[in-house]
């Protein structure tokens, strides 16, 4: 015997402890990584006798008096055995002992300071208590809590001192246990390239991420706090997925990882899956025995395309998953290196959803004279984005546990995707011959209610806008009601431009119907020509001078152009024009004008709207906005883009006053915020891009802020808050007249609101099947009368206007409504609103 402290040994890592080791050194994972079992025992526990068995467990294993390195060098330092090694507390009551034992769950264990396993005993009463025990994933895996729970049973002796000989010696230390597995994988596996090389391959091309329905946006530094929700599925559904694998040559595991992938597959609207599969690495009974981390993770990629029925995708789960396992050689970090997937700061890569199926964590702690009983804590925190684990009760009945990151879920949406995940295998088992895109994703009570999310109001729209402009202008002939550069029109002026404007196009011999395109610089003349085309009822298409002419040519023949307004007057396209239909009375609904899709995913694309839709849209955003006479409304859209419409029709509508940006202006955030603010302007409407250069620039406040065409940030829309009186969100694709839904800003989330009048919203998949609440990138659908007009045999040349183009789409339930299909990101909210994600990258202009 010497005074000298022992001198600690260094335990080499094996790779999987080494990528756990850097996780929790750079990444901060706090207690996500802490693994905890708990009984209630009743009777008369001996404390003694219980320490003295921990102590002995402590002395046998060595990895659990390990603490990581101090430095840099990942490897572990095993240290003496810990002592005291049980903690007894004594909080005094049920409650007080439950509060004390989820407290001491959540708390995480640092690498460097240890201890990284620890009991503790928390006294209820004189004959109840909790017994916890904590571990860190770093030093034991399911499999380690299992040895625990036999040793704690076999060694513990009331009113005896533990005998170590009660126990089998371990044939193996943990460096000799990480050396014989690497040597088990090299001899098993081979080279490390083949691994690679499959991987590499296996994942090519696999989406960066999941999109899973998140309530919150990803924090780049997450600081993985948690919960759990559980619930148990009925015996006749493990049953049913043990026999779907036996006739597909599978495991029970292959058919709970295909139900699982099938349910993300229609969950995220993807039928591209990857999640993560922990698969235990003990190669031999030697390793039986041990408490060590031996676990790989495999991202096991399933294609769900075909609509494939339950055995058809048990079948591919389990050629994916022998696949993996036969390439398992290689580390989780060695398969990211392979696949080199892009990196985002606080998402796993490869993966955002672990499925575990464990035969562990439930298992029985015997302790002679005492009842003991499973007693469930579960600490709030999470090492995934989701994480279902499985396991099979005594009974039959099989066990879920959905753990969810609290950071991208509420409480509530986690409980209700456990629910979701438990309806929808219990389906699918009841009817395995079931293809996937039948087998119901909501809950029973949800069918209804999220299929028709609120709709705007009903209301009827008489008359058109064009006669409340009209109105308006008459009456008021001397009042200022358009100015730019400069120059100002009265009313009176303004309606004697129109008539000329109009006298000019029907003596170039334009007629009801008639498509005439305006290709004009920005100013006065703008709205003049816009009125005078409406008020022949004739169609309006306006056409971008500075694209290249091959661009403007076909944009004219798409449109079937009659006749082309220009600074040099009336001019006759040069593409060849369709026969004119023939003549007849003035149609009951005139269509209004065509816009242009920008065409980055192919030609563009022109959308013809009708004047009641045109109507209705400018109704009822004047109204939810609160659009008043004495507002001055700066028009600085594009005109070829259709948001540029609100600007230009409704302060004529409402008796305000429109300035009109010129083109210089409109392209310069500097001259633009001169404008608005030498204007005293009350109300501007920009994209958040432009908004973000305006506001540096700003210095007046006006009372309203219109935000459209991309999605609104949080940070942007905070600063908007701060220097006008009013902002409003505004969500639509041309295909449903402009704007479909409004949102007035305020604390919290950035929503695009509800719908405006007329209008319905429903939130879809690509094969417009309801999805659930969330903010995952889904479809939105609109239907109503402000759908664009369906396709007519004299304007084939229209594209994306028609029941028949990809755009429009049947409604569900034999509505007779056209459902308006957009490429929008959507999310339904509880309250009726309907939450914003990515915006759609084909708007007009």
């Amino acid at each position: 015997m010497t005074d000298r402290e022992p001198t600690a040994v260094a335990i080499p890592m094996t790779p999987q402890q080494r990528r756990l080791w850097y996780l929790e050194r750079y990444e901060e994972f706090g207690a996500a990584h802490v693994l905890s079992l708990s009984w209630r025992l009743t009777g008369p526990v001996d404390e003694a006798a219980l320490a003295d068995a921990l102590q002995v467990i402590t002395e046998r294993h060595e990895l659990l008096r390990a603490t990581c390195s101090p430095d840099d060098s990942p490897h572990l330092l095993e240290g003496p055995a810990i002592a005291p090694a049980l903690h007894v507390e004594s909080p005094g009551s049920p409650e007080a002992a439950a509060a004390r034992c989820a407290e001491l769950a959540d708390r995480p264990m640092p690498l460097h300071e240890g201890p990284l396993f620890t009991a503790h005993l928390l006294r209820e009463d004189t004959r109840t208590a909790l017994l916890l025990l904590r571990v860190h994933h770093l030093i034991a895996d399911g499999w380690s809590l299992d040895v625990l729970t036999r040793e704690l049973g076999t060694l513990y002796t009331p009113g005896a001192a533990a005998d170590p000989c009660a126990l089998d010696p371990l044939p193996l230390t943990a460096a000799e246990a990480a050396a014989a597995l690497r040597a088990a994988t090299d001899a098993y596996y081979g080279d490390e390239s083949e691994a690679e090389a499959y991987w590499r391959e296996s994942l090519r091309g696999t989406p960066e991420a999941l999109d899973l329905p998140y309530d919150h946006a990803r924090p780049s530094r997450p600081a993985r706090h948690g919960d759990r929700t559980r619930l148990e599925l009925l015996a006749a559904v493990p049953e049913a997925l043990h026999t779907v694998a036996a006739e597909q040559g599978g495991t029970f595991f292959t058919s709970l990882y295909a139900v699982l992938t099938g349910f993300l597959c229609r969950l995220a609207d993807t039928e591209d899956v990857v999640a993560g599969v922990p698969v235990a690495n003990r190669s031999g009974p030697e390793f039986e025995g041990l408490v060590g981390f031996h676990v790989d993770t495999l991202p096991i990629r399933m294609n769900l395309s075909g609509d494939p029925n339950l055995g058809e995708l048990v079948a591919r789960t389990r050629d994916s998953f022998f696949e993996g396992c036969v390439h398992r050689g290689l580390p989780f970090d060695g398969i990211v290196r392979a696949a080199a997937p892009p990196r985002v700061p606080g998402r796993t890569p490869l993966f955002q959803v672990l499925c575990v199926l464990q035969n562990t964590l439930e298992g029985e702690l015997n302790l002679a004279g005492v009842d003991t009983e499973p007693y469930r804590v579960d600490h709030r925190a999470a090492a995934f984005d989701l994480t279902l684990e499985f396991w099979q009760r005594p009974d039959g009945r099989l066990g879920v546990m959905v753990e969810y990151a609290t950071e991208l879920f509420t409480p509530e949406h986690g409980r209700l995707l456990a629910e979701r995940f438990a309806a929808f295998a219990t389906a699918w088992a009841a009817e395995p011959s079931a293809r996937l895109g039948t087998v119901p994703l909501l809950l029973p009570a949800e069918g209804t209610r999220l299929l028709d999310l609120p709709a705007g109001e009903r209301a009827h729209v008489p008359g058109d806008a064009l006669s409340d402009i009209l109105a308006r202008l008459t009456a008021q002939p001397d009042r200022t009601v358009v100015r730019c550069a400069g120059t100002a029109l009265t009313a009176g002026r303004l309606l004697g431009r129109v008539a000329e404007l109009a006298g000019q196009l029907t003596a170039a011999g334009i007629a009801a119907g008639d498509r005439v395109g305006v290709r004009l610089p920005r100013g006065t003349d703008t709205i003049a020509a816009l009125l005078a085309i409406l008020s022949l009822d004739a169609v309006y298409v306006p056409v971008d001078g500075r694209l290249p002419e091959k661009r403007q040519r076909l944009i004219e023949e798409q449109a079937g152009l009659r006749a082309l307004l220009t600074d040099r007057g009336v001019l006759r396209p040069s593409v060849r024009q369709d026969p004119r239909p023939a003549p007849g009375s003035r149609a009951a609904d005139p269509d209004a004008y065509v816009f242009f899709t920008s065409g980055s995913s192919g030609l563009p694309k022109g959308v013809l709207v009708g004047r009641r839709a045109l109507t209705n849209f400018l109704r009822d955003t004047a109204r939810r906005v609160g659009l008043r006479a004495d507002d001055v409304v700066v028009a600085s859209t594009a005109t070829t883009f259709d948001i540029s419409l609100l600007e230009l029709l409704s302060p004529l509508a409402c008796g305000g006053v429109l300035e009109v940006a010129d083109d210089r202006t409109a392209e310069d955030p500097t001259l633009l915020a001169a404008l608005v603010d030498g204007a005293r302007a009350t109300v501007v409407q920009a994209t958040p891009s432009v908004w973000q250069l305006l506001l540096d620039h700003l210095r007046s406040r006006p009372r309203i802020a219109l935000t459209g065409g991309e999605a609104l940030g949080e940070d942007l829309k905070d600063r908007l808050l701060a220097t006008v009186d009013e902002v409003y969100n505004l969500y639509g694709p041309t295909e449903t007249t402009v704007w479909s839904a409004i949102a007035r800003c305020g604390p919290g989330p950035v929503t695009v609101g509800t719908a405006l009048a007329n209008t319905e919203l429903y939130v879809v998949d690509s094969r417009l099947r309801p999805l659930p609440p969330g903010r995952t990138p889904h479809r939105r659908r609109r239907t109503g009368p402000r759908i664009s007009r369906p396709g007519r045999a004299h304007r084939r040349r229209l594209r994306g206007a028609g029941p028949r183009s990809r755009h429009s789409a049947a409604v569900p339930h034999g509505r007779h409504r056209m459902l308006g299909r957009g490429r929008a990101a959507a999310a339904a909210r509880p309250q009726g609103r309907t939450d914003q994600a990515a915006r759609p990258p084909n708007r007009t202009g």
